[in-house]
C-alpha cells in the first residue's frame, strides 16, 4: 500500500533485466544508477523514490531492484522537465528529460 509520502516520489520498477524510473514532473532529479551482478541500485538525492514491482526500498532515496538471471540488464530513466542529473556506472540505458548534466562511466 501506498504511504500518502509516496504520492509525490518518482517510481523505480524492474521487468526481467529492465529497470524503469520515471521521477515526478516539477521536480529536480540528482540520479545516479549502478549495476552489479543482478541488481540495480538507484540513488535520487534530490526526491524521494518509491520502490515499484521488483524493487525494494532502502532508504527514502534509494531503492535497490534485483533482475532476473543471465538477461542482459537495459534501464530506461525519465527525470521530466527541470535542470536534472543523471549518473549511469555499467547499465545500458537511456535517459529522456531536460537534463543538465549526464555521466556515463563503463567499469
Amino acid at each position: 500500500m501506498a504511504h500518502a509520502s509516496d504520492a509525490y516520489a518518482g517510481l523505480a520498477s524492474v521487468n526481467g533485466s529492465a529497470l524503469a524510473y520515471v521521477a515526478v514532473p516539477g521536480e529536480v532529479n540528482t540520479v545516479a544508477l549502478s549495476f552489479t551482478p543482478n541488481v540495480f541500485t538507484l540513488t535520487d538525492t534530490t526526491a524521494v523514490i518509491t520502490a515499484g514491482i521488483g524493487c525494494a526500498p532502502v532508504t527514502t532515496h534509494r531503492v535497490t531492484c534485483p533482475t532476473a538471471n543471465n538477461l542482459t540488464p537495459s534501464a530506461a530513466v525519465d527525470v521530466g522537465n527541470m535542470n536534472d542529473v543523471v549518473s549511469l556506472a555499467s547499465v545500458p540505458s537511456s535517459v529522456g528529460g531536460e537534463i543538465s548534466e549526464a555521466t556515463e562511466t563503463t567499469r
